[in-house]
């Protein structure tokens, strides 16, 4: 465009393109405007809206941590209680404790051939 064509515009039209480009996010009152036009017709909530997308994930990784911690918890539990019924039986049979049963089945009488691919006890 030329200053010529500038000319023709009248001092409302000058103001106006003046303005352009000074706003870059809306005006409060269009912002205003909007929302209430969005919540008269139940397409926006009625205020903090915008964070429930966020509420509802961090309680569902709440959730999750609460299964998983009980899951735990009772895998632990179920083990430890196993552990106990495996001591207890060994020492009852065995009459000497748990020592005693990896001592029996490590002695020569158990231990099959090793061509037959005898059994291995690996000592941490």
């Amino acid at each position: 465009m030329t200053e010529q064509s500038f000319d023709e515009w009248s001092s409302e039209e000058r103001e106006r393109l003046a303005e352009v480009g000074q706003h870059r996010s809306p005006r409060a009152e269009l912002r205003d405007r909007t929302t209430d036009a969005l919540r008269e017709r139940g397409l926006l909530g009625a205020g903090g809206s915008g964070r429930m997308p966020g509420r509802f994930f961090f309680a569902l990784a709440a959730a999750a941590v609460v299964v998983f911690t009980a899951g735990l918890l009772a895998g632990y539990g179920v083990g430890l209680r196993h552990q106990t019924e495996i001591r207890r039986d060994s020492v009852t049979t065995a009459g000497g404790g748990p020592a005693r049963e990896v001592a029996r089945l490590d002695s020569p009488a158990t231990q099959a051939p090793a061509s037959v691919g005898g059994r291995h006890v690996i000592w941490f």
